[in-house]
């Protein structure tokens, strides 16, 4: 599978150095902790135990705009600090270490919102959200807790073939994310190195 990631010209230099690299907790974002913990159990999941626990996803592009153009524009700002030396990174990886998501979708477990198919369904996650008290309710004889129900609305940014015009795309039409665990330099299919714009 091919895969861009963009990455500091630092995160680079030490993968040529070392062979093989891991990111950590102090690459990711703090106001997304909940988001990244939900996203890493995903992974484990479904491709397996990261190597060690201090180890956080590496994150790549598989479609950066479409099926048209999936490889990431050096010339769009915003992949990194404005002046930072950076690299896009082209590499290859083996389908069963890869897990693609919707990158539009992300934007909900970032945000803790609920997946809704359509308004209806919106609406009556909303009521579900008036009536409950401490995020627990009962219904049908059943505890139903609006955080299992929330991130089990998540699990759609998995499914590529998930389009429903009320929030994603069709796959052709879809921005579509990479997560893995590790980066070997034996990977490494092409590097362009550019400054942030």
């Amino acid at each position: 599978m091919k895969l861009w990631t963009i990455q500091p010209l630092e995160f680079y230099n030490k993968l040529i150095a070392e062979g093989e690299i891991h990111t950590t907790e102090t690459y990711a974002e703090p106001d997304y902790k909940n988001a990244y913990k939900w996203m890493i159990n995903e992974m484990e999941n479904r491709l397996g135990k990261r190597p060690h626990r201090k180890v956080y996803p590496i994150w790549a592009w598989y479609q950066y705009k479409n099926i048209k153009s999936r490889k990431p524009d050096l010339r769009n700002n915003g992949f990194l600090t404005r002046g930072t030396k950076g690299v896009r990174i082209e590499f290859q990886k083996p389908k069963n270490q890869v897990l693609l998501s919707d990158f539009n979708l992300w934007h909900f477990p970032l945000n803790n919102w609920y997946i809704a198919d359509d308004e209806k369904q919106e609406s009556e996650f909303k009521e579900l959200l008036k009536v409950s008290k401490a995020g627990i309710i009962k219904k049908d004889n059943k505890i139903l807790k609006i955080k299992q129900i929330t991130e089990q609305s998540w699990k759609k940014i998995f499914d590529m073939n998930y389009d429903c015009d009320y929030v994603t795309d069709s796959f052709n039409d879809k921005k579509i994310q990479a997560t893995f665990w590790n980066l070997k330099n034996s990977e490494i299919t092409n590097v362009d190195y550019f400054i942030a714009k």
